[in-house]
């Protein structure tokens, strides 16, 4: 996986993933229980990034990412504080948001990957700040109910290997801001609970639990994050998205119509 000029020594977990045979999980631990759709590094529109700490899919005409994926396990987690500086991300030929286009917006610069999940290591935490990992998003849900979504992976995370995937969400009258950097009506979450220090999708199964969120991204958003609990299908069915791909099919499907009721 490729890094930024910022990172290049990263010590953080591996992200290959020993005898794995799954195409998500032979590029990244990141992504391996598949991508949500296809992604190369020719493509404009489904630009593949990849780097030690996430990948995504990014989208240089909406200057945003179409879909993140991370793993999150105690091994991420230490004590480095914010590194609270945005950069560019060099690895993307393509262009991207820059600090600009969110000044005087009314949106803030909401993590996808967000800092807190990266807190090893310095350069694990820069990364979140590259402008790849990055989406406007409203205060009401930046700081609240997204971040309540936030501080439960961690919570999780602690016991658990957790997967994750957000994505974006654009439905009724498009909206930007800045050069086009196209603000999205919702923002959605997958968050997979797994154990074992490796674990693969054939390891899926109809009872593991799955929390798919879809958060809207508006100024009236309120409350906690339990309230928009949602299933696989209802996400895949406004995105495209075909989510937990590299599942065996039997259970995905079972599992899609599910609303996660812990």
């Amino acid at each position: 996986l490729g890094s930024t000029e910022s990172d290049v020594s990263s010590t953080s977990p591996s992200t290959v993933v020993p005898g794995a045979i799954t195409e998500g999980a032979m590029l990244s631990t990141h992504t391996t229980l598949g991508f949500p759709e296809a992604a190369t590094q020719a493509d404009a529109e489904h630009a593949l990034v990849g780097h030690d700490q996430w990948v995504s899919s990014y989208d240089s005409l909406k200057k945003n990412p179409r879909w993140t994926s991370w793993e999150l396990t105690t091994a991420w987690m230490g004590n480095i504080d914010r590194t609270d500086r945005w950069i560019r991300d060099n690895s993307l030929s393509f262009t991207q948001a820059t600090d600009s286009d969110y000044s005087g917006s009314g949106y803030q610069r909401g993590h996808i990957c967000p800092s807190a999940d990266r807190t090893k290591t310095r350069p694990d935490n820069q990364n979140t700040f590259l402008f790849t990992n990055v989406v406007p998003q409203t205060q009401e849900s930046n700081t609240a109910v997204w971040a309540g979504l936030e501080n439960q992976e961690r919570s999780l995370a602690r016991n658990n290997h957790v997967f994750i995937t957000v994505g974006q969400i654009y439905e009724g009258t498009p909206k930007s801001i800045g050069r086009g950097v196209r603000v999205p009506s919702s923002m959605f979450k997958v968050i997979v609970v797994m154990q074992g220090a490796h674990p693969l999708p054939s390891q899926v199964t109809e009872s593991t639990r799955v929390i798919a969120v879809e958060i809207p991204n508006n100024h009236t958003v309120s409350g906690s994050w339990t309230r928009y609990k949602t299933t696989l299908e209802s996400i895949e069915a406004k995105t495209g998205f075909r989510l937990l791909s590299d599942v065996d099919p039997d259970v995905h499907d079972a599992l899609a119509g599910k609303i996660d009721s812990q």
